[in-house]
């Protein structure tokens, strides 16, 4: 569960699901629009980061973007993986 209180159930895609492909392939063209958009050069672009769609009905666009993350992005799993010890 997500969003704020919880009231949100979360599913995630695998990255090639079909069902996605044009909403990813648009996304991928205008990442550059979108970085200079935020006055920020393609350098500034992290490493792993993920946006989170909300499907909106009436719209231009079936989907708009709710948010972008690229703080901690999927470390919870890293975390229990390494273990408690950060001196291993």
């Amino acid at each position: 569960m997500g969003g704020v209180g919880g009231e949100t159930k979360t599913t995630i895609y695998q990255p090639d699901d079909p069902m996605w492909a044009a909403l990813k392939a648009k996304l991928e063209s205008e990442v550059e629009q979108i970085m200079a958009a935020l006055g920020l050069p393609m350098t500034a672009l992290p490493l792993l980061w993920s946006a989170d769609f909300i499907p909106i009905d009436d719209h231009v666009a079936s989907h708009v973007v709710g948010e972008f993350n690229c703080s901690c992005l999927g470390i919870s799993g890293f975390l229990a993986a390494r273990g408690k010890d950060m001196d291993a």
